[in-house]
């Protein structure tokens, strides 16, 4: 979570880019931090550059890296993202270009911490947050493969294990919070609503994972246990089951260009074809495989 509240601060921060220093072989530029405030969209009062007199051209600080160090394609891709990793990790703390912001990273940061009784339930080591921050491996899986289900030391990590050290494992929710408030703000008030997740990333596993979870009331922060409220909305006690566990209820867009008639729902899965989306017959063809068959 550490590293998305990162990004966030990174696309709304707006420098200039500055020319690379003589020394640096690679010739990369830098990018110098030149609106005093964060903003989500790009300032329309830039600041006057100081020596020309004229209005800077902003640049965000996520929209500098992808294009001094790009990571869709090329030879130093892995390079380029340990390089994005680390700037923005470093990015908004004391020395980083984005210093001025730390406070309201921190808030952010503080904003999304589990509960005390949840995490002293989870019980997770400190180890595991710079883990997660550097996107390394959690667990060993030759050495997960052959672990001694007996063994204390060297237990055996179930899946729903690690899928609870996977989200929260950095001591921060996954789905934040204000999403969880607002569905119990709802309920109380009595009004009639729906949930649909959509992104256009590949969580929406773990997503619906953590929202049934919240729904049973066996999330770790609304479970009832440590302090926690108990929130569930399963059927039970005439609540509305909210749930997402029929196949009809997972779904993916299939889009043949970038006009609507065009664009197709398939229900069933989340998971999507691996061929090229826009050739109508490769789809056709991937879709008739077996583990498409319900869709």
């Amino acid at each position: 979570m550490y590293l998305k509240v990162a990004r966030i601060i990174s696309k709304s921060a707006w420098g200039k880019v500055t020319p690379p220093n003589e020394s640096d072989e690679k010739q990369i530029p830098g990018w110098q931090l030149a609106y005093d405030q964060l903003s989500w969209t790009k300032p329309e009062n830039a600041p006057k550059d100081k020596e020309t007199g004229e209005s800077i051209e902003l640049r965000s600080y996520h929209d500098y890296l992808q294009e001094a160090y790009p990571v869709e394609e090329g030879s130093n891709v892995e390079q380029n993202r340990a390089i994005h990793m680390d700037r923005l990790l470093s990015f908004a703390r004391p020395g980083g270009p984005a210093a001025k912001f730390k406070n309201i990273q921190e808030k952010m940061l503080k904003a999304l911490n589990l509960p005390k009784g949840a995490k002293e339930e989870l019980n997770y080591p400190v180890e595991l947050v710079e883990k997660i921050q550097k996107g390394e491996p959690l667990w060993d899986d030759e050495e997960q493969e052959n672990a001694d289900p007996d063994d204390p030391d060297h237990k055996k990590l179930t899946e729903e294990e690690k899928l609870m050290m996977d989200m929260f494992g950095e001591g921060k929710f996954h789905l934040i919070p204000s999403f969880f408030r607002t569905l119990i703000y709802l309920k109380k008030q009595k009004r009639e609503f729906s949930v649909c997740f959509r992104t256009f990333g590949s969580d929406l596993n773990k997503i619906v994972w953590e929202f049934n979870r919240f729904c049973s009331g066996t999330h770790p922060c609304y479970s009832g246990r440590n302090g926690t409220p108990l929130i569930r909305f399963d059927g039970s006690k005439n609540a509305k089951d909210l749930r997402i566990r029929d196949p009809s209820q997972r779904a993916f867009f299939v889009r043949g260009s970038s006009e609507a008639k065009d664009a197709n729902l398939v229900q069933g899965t989340f998971e999507r074809p691996d061929c090229v989306i826009e050739d109508e017959d490769q789809l056709r063809d991937a879709l008739d495989d077996e583990k498409y068959e319900e869709c």
